[in-house]
């Protein structure tokens, strides 16, 4: 059904009336009649919010990538090998999320206007032919998970419909669907989004047919853990009338993939299924509501004495049309993030058979090829479960956690693509990240501490985090096309804290403190500050703001010096100094120890983490400072700011006490766990956060000590740090090739060993 008045778009939507405050499915069908099977037939497709594509019934991919308010992604596939002579079907499911920020996933963007688009060299399958048809899909809606705070929206209340069963397929009959809207021309501008479209800048995410390990626990049932074992390995499993079944499955380790459920027979059963990433224990909170439930979780694996903790659920009722050859198929839309699974099931007059249940692992396709060896053997475990951290927090962007928000935040993402860089030399989503933040920045300066982001939402010293993000590209790419474009960026948000420098010289407050202000001044999750805001900041400044100011000012100084803007360097680094002193004057104590802010005798490490990062804290007195913060009772940098901690622990002589920073990770290991908490402790929220995948920087950058010694790797420098380990072996991926070192302790000091790629100038210090 083309527009009347005006020429078409190649945009369509359904015909029929929609609810435009609320999630909605969308189904399109379209047929191409080919001549022969095309050698090529190069295709974009994209769609307002989400889709995926079946080509003759093979799903083919699934996006668009996320974009923002600025650019609309496409994906460019060649469908060559899934077409063939004669008919062709071509069939898009789309999830459109209503421009409410509140009821829709906080991190996929939306426009005014819905609409899924197919343009494809092969003309007879673009969406401007008029082939195509529309209908809604009622059986399926999409709502939070948890209404106190849920930025995903993707869970599911589905039936089985027999009127769209294998409405993919070339075979169904679409006969009785309405011809899809194509949009006018004049109706969605050329020049915005979603007509002003980019290719994906990241490889397709990969899906791989996955099997649950096993039946970890019987709740209630009829069968046995064998019985259940046949089925996810293939089989089936009858389930008779007006029965109860609750079983829990183990996928063996924390991921992330599409859930696909088969079932025969069974009309009117309840099937829900509940994910979680472990067990624990919980006390219920008298609000009902889930989310401020208290949960306390040491093993993980604990089923005896626990239960599933923080669960999500998708819920299916069976239509029964389903049969041994033709099942009745349940697929959730957007992928789930498990360990474990429930299944709860009820029957009602009719047996049920499930005939299968398993999933299909999807991510980001990281390539890892680092691999070091040392003389702790507790640091394997804790590398394997931090590498399977990083790959579970990499989807179409870096995430704080895939399990609760899916959300890239700017401090998260720093660390993590300090990590890939390490394990990988693979700069694809840190170049799609340091773009999303800059389309992210606002009038004041500051960026989106997270973005995509569809809602506003500002942590201050997120920003700095960003600055730090393109120096660290700087050095392992050397991209000065890429430093150039951001540099504006990073003198707009140095501007903002220079807007806020009082009389005494210190950065003044930039946010009421907490959650839930105009902004949110984060720090770290120290359980002695409330939601992680040291509580100087309700005193007057707060020190920490001061010292990521100065950060941000030397940082940006060694841009603008390898930009060759010796001026703008000097500029920032003299203001860096005059803010130094400032801390120096007004937060110190006798002995060198700085308070948490000029107003309060407050202590914490990780403001003396930051002074001696930024030098405002040298020599002996750094040394003895942050010994102090080992040994005395402070707010401690939890796992959020173990980077920088090691750091400074470097910087100062003291990485020694690396064990007993690892004992947080070993903890992990111990509770057998598979991921990295978001934060450590009987209460942790998160079992998988990559900012705490802190071991993937550690040793191939500090225990064999391969670090770039010029920006773009030009040359490498190897100085390993023993700490307190004795040896250590292994090969680091570079920009510039592999590099392997070997070490040994003799007579107190490493012996090293050291292969480089040909051509590459490689400093060894020992």
């Amino acid at each position: 059904m083309r527009h009347p008045m005006n020429p078409g778009s190649g945009w369509l939507w359904t015909s029929e009336d929609y609810d435009k405050l609320s999630p909605c499915f969308c189904l399109f069908r379209g047929r191409a009649c080919l001549p022969a099977k095309p050698e090529k037939a190069v295709s974009r497709i994209t769609a307002d919010s989400r889709y995926r594509l079946y080509v003759n019934g093979v799903s083919v991919c699934q996006g668009p990538c996320k974009g923002d308010g600025q650019v609309w992604h496409y994906e460019e596939i060649d469908l060559a090998p899934y077409l063939h002579e004669g008919e062709n079907t071509l069939a898009a499911v789309v999830l459109r999320y209503p421009e409410d920020n509140d009821k829709g996933n906080h991190a996929v963007w939306r426009m005014g206007r819905p609409g899924f688009y197919m343009e494809s060299e092969t003309k007879a399958l673009s969406t401007s032919e008029e082939s195509w048809k529309a209908r809604l899909l009622k059986t399926v809606s999409v709502r939070k998970a948890n209404q106190a705070f849920e930025p995903l929206c993707i869970s599911e209340d589905a039936a089985g419909d027999p009127e769209t069963a294998g409405w993919m397929q070339p075979a169904y009959d679409d006969a009785a669907w309405p011809q899809a809207y194509e949009y006018g021309e004049r109706e969605l501008s050329r020049s915005i989004p979603p007509r002003f479209m980019k290719e994906r800048p990241i490889p397709l995410l990969y899906e791989t047919p996955r099997q649950f390990d096993r039946t970890f626990c019987i709740r209630e049932s009829g069968f046995s853990k064998g019985d259940w074992d046949r089925m996810l390995k293939g089989g089936a499993i009858e389930i008779p009338a007006n029965a109860k079944e609750t079983v829990e499955l183990s996928a063996g380790e924390l991921t992330t993939g599409y859930i696909q459920l088969a079932v025969s027979g069974g009309a009117g059963a309840k099937i829900t299924i509940v994910y979680s990433e472990s067990y624990g224990h919980v006390e219920k909170s008298p609000t009902g509501i889930s989310f401020f439930d208290k949960v306390y979780k040491t093993d993980r694996t604990d089923c005896e004495t626990g239960e599933l903790t923080y669960t999500a659920e998708d819920h299916y009722r069976v239509s029964g049309y389903g049969s041994a050859e033709k099942p009745e198929y349940y697929e959730p839309f957007w992928f789930r993030t498990f360990r474990f699974v429930r299944l709860e099931i009820e029957t009602g007059g009719a047996p049920l058979t499930i005939r299968q249940f398993d999933y299909r692992e999807t991510g980001y396709p990281l390539q890892p090829k680092t691999w070091v060896k040392t003389s702790d053997e507790t640091l394997a475990p804790i590398w394997e479960i931090s590498l399977r951290t990083l790959r579970r927090c990499m989807h179409e962007t870096y995430e704080d956690c895939p399990f609760y928000e899916q959300l890239q935040y700017a401090m998260d993402s720093r660390s993590e693509i300090l990590f890939t860089y390490c394990v990988a030399a693979d700069d694809r989503m840190a170049r799609r990240t340091m773009e999303d933040f800059f389309h992210s920045q606002r009038a004041d300066g500051l960026i989106n501490c997270s973005y995509p982001s569809y809602g506003p939402n500002v942590i201050p010293g997120f920003s700095v985090y960003y600055i730090m993000m393109i120096y660290d590209h700087m050095m392992y790419f050397g991209d000065k096309a890429l430093v150039r474009r951001y540099l504006p960026a990073v003198e707009r948000i140095l501007q903002f804290y220079d807007g806020f420098l009082g009389a005494d010289g210190l950065v003044q407050p930039t946010s009421e403190g907490g959650m839930g202000k105009r902004y949110w001044s984060f720090v770290d999750w120290a359980p002695e500050w409330e939601a992680g805001v040291p509580g100087a900041i309700r005193k007057g400044p707060a020190t920490f703001e001061s010292l990521i100011y100065i950060m941000g000012l030397q940082y940006g100084a060694k841009l603008a010096g390898y930009l060759g803007f010796a001026e703008l360097a000097e500029d920032y680094l003299a203001r860096a100094e005059k803010v130094k002193a400032a801390v120096k004057a007004r937060c110190s104590d006798p002995d060198g120890m700085l308070r948490d802010g000029p107003a309060v005798q407050e202590y914490s490490q990780q403001v003396q983490v930051f002074a001696i990062l930024t030098g405002v804290l040298e020599g002996e007195t750094a040394r003895k400072v942050l010994l102090r913060t080992l040994n005395e009772k402070m707010a401690q940098c939890t796992v959020a700011m173990g980077y920088y901690l090691c750091r400074a622990l470097q910087m100062t002589g003291l990485y020694d006490h690396m064990d007993k920073v690892w004992g947080t990770w070993r903890a992990m290991v111990d509770n057998h766990m598979t991921t990295c908490v978001e934060s450590p402790g009987a209460t942790a929220r998160s079992d998988c956060h990559a900012w705490s995948a802190l071991v993937l920087n550690e040793l191939p950058a500090v225990t064999l000590g391969v670090q770039p010694a010029e920006p773009g790797y030009a040359s490498i420098r190897v100085h390993p740090v023993p700490g307190y380990l004795t040896s250590a072996e292994g090969s680091v991926l570079t920009p510039r090739g592999e590099v392997y070192v070997k070490w040994e302790l003799k007579d107190g000091k490493p012996d090293v060993t050291v292969k480089a790629p040909e051509g590459v100038k490689v400093t060894v210090e020992a």
